[in-house]
């Protein structure tokens, strides 16, 4: 069995590199103080044990090397592939995930983001949707809203 994992939400607490959007280079050049979430990367080691994980991101390909740390650091699996956006890709994240998941085939999805979920459940793949908690989950929807408006005006 194959087991796609998100990061950001997921495994990593991301939501502390908000105050950085719409400035990307610095959102993504704190991913090495994004803690991680110790249910779901317990649950990664575990499934590691018995099946074929992969991590599905949207982050840029520029932040591979941040990633693969951070994963090394704080995930510590022994074999894993990861998926990113491209550089420059502009598309939805959903849009995005979805077509990773077209092109691997996983049979379970870990997500935070409903909008991903969804699109992936429409196409036919298994999603576990995973929210925080709720103080979590309203602090993200209202960071991810401010991010897309631009931040402060």
């Amino acid at each position: 069995m194959k087991v796609a994992f998100d990061l950001d939400g997921v495994l990593a607490d991301s939501l502390h590199r908000a105050k950085y959007a719409p400035d990307w280079d610095l959102f993504y050049e704190k991913i090495p103080d994004d803690l991680p979430v110790l249910e779901t990367v317990e649950l990664v080691r575990l499934l590691s044990s018995f099946h074929e994980v992969v991590f599905i991101t949207s982050r840029p390909l520029k932040t591979m090397d941040k990633s693969l740390k951070w994963l090394m650091d704080h995930v510590s699996v022994p074999k894993y592939d990861i998926f990113m956006r491209e550089d420059g890709n502009s598309e939805s994240n959903a849009s995005l995930k979805t077509r990773i998941c077209k092109g691997i085939k996983p049979d379970l999805v870990f997500e935070d983001d409903e909008e991903v979920a969804q699109a992936l459940f429409n196409e036919g793949f298994k999603v576990m949707l995973f929210l925080r908690d709720k103080e979590f989950t309203e602090r993200s929807k209202a960071t991810e809203e401010w991010a897309q408006k631009g931040g402060p005006e």
